[in-house]
C-alpha cells in the first residue's frame, strides 16, 4: 500500500521556497520567476541559480521554519499505522524539503521523498539541479523538474491514494485508487474531476481519507 502526498500548501500553510526568499531577503527575485510564463523546470533551474553559493546547512535551517499544517502530523502517522508506505513528492528541492518532513514527522521516520535535488559541492550549493525530467505527458503537462505521474510508477502498489492541492498533482490523481484535492484555487474546474474528493484543508483530507479506508462513505 502506498501514499503519495504533495508538501507545499498541502502538508504547509506556506511555500517552503518562499520562507527561504523571504529570510534571505532576495526582493522577490524568486516570486518574480514563480509568476514568469515558462514551464516549471525551467524556473527550477533559475532559482537553484539564485541559490548558488549558499551553504546547505543555512537553507535547511531556514526551510525548518516554513509553518505546517496542525494535521500533517496526524495524517502521516495515520497512515504509517495502517501499514502504507508513505512518499511525499515535490517540486521543492529535496534538500529544502528535508527539514520540513522532519519536522512533521521527527528525527525518526520511514517517510521517503521524491523531488528533484540540487547539486551541492563542499557543503555548498552550485546552481545546478539534479534530475533525469522523464516524463509522461498529459494534456495540461507544464513540464515540471520532476514529473509527479511519472514518479508514482516505480514505486505504487495497490491500493493506492494520492493527496495534492495543484495542477501537478492530478497527474498524481491519475496513477492512484483514491485521491484527495485540497482545493485552493490553483486547479482548473474541468480538471477536478479527476480527484475522488474535494476538500478545503489538510485536517477535511484526514477526514475524508479516514472515512475512505474505514470503508465509509466520503
Amino acid at each position: 500500500m502506498s501514499a503519495f502526498i504533495d508538501l507545499d500548501m498541502t502538508l504547509t500553510e506556506e511555500r517552503t521556497i518562499a520562507v527561504v526568499e523571504r529570510e534571505l531577503k532576495l526582493d522577490g527575485k524568486i516570486s518574480e520567476i514563480l509568476k514568469a510564463p515558462i514551464d516549471e523546470k525551467e524556473k527550477s533551474k533559475r532559482i537553484a541559480s539564485i541559490l548558488s553559493g549558499f551553504e546547505l546547512k543555512y537553507l535547511q535551517e531556514i526551510a525548518a521554519e516554513t509553518e505546517v499544517s496542525s494535521c500533517g502530523k496526524k495524517l502521516i502517522s495515520e497512515l504509517s499505522e495502517r501499514g502504507f508506505d508513505v512518499y511525499i513528492v515535490t517540486l521543492s528541492y529535496r534538500q529544502i524539503a528535508e527539514p520540513v518532513i522532519r519536522k512533521l514527522t521527527g528525527k525518526e521516520n520511514n517517510v521517503k521523498i521524491l523531488a528533484p535535488e540540487l547539486e551541492v559541492v563542499s557543503g555548498k550549493i552550485t546552481g545546478n539541479v539534479i534530475n533525469n525530467y522523464e516524463r509522461i505527458e498529459t494534456p495540461w503537462c507544464i513540464r515540471c523538474p520532476l514529473c509527479k505521474r511519472r514518479s508514482l510508477l516505480p514505486f505504487k502498489r495497490r491500493p493506492s491514494i494520492a493527496i495534492g492541492d495543484s495542477l501537478p498533482d492530478i497527474c498524481m490523481f491519475l496513477e492512484t485508487d483514491f485521491s484527495i484535492l485540497i482545493d485552493r484555487g490553483s486547479v482548473p474546474e474541468n480538471l477536478k474531476r479527476f480527484a475522488s474528493v474535494i476538500v478545503f484543508d489538510l485536517c477535511g483530507a484526514l477526514e475524508a481519507l479516514v472515512s475512505y479506508l474505514d470503508g465509509g462513505r466520503v
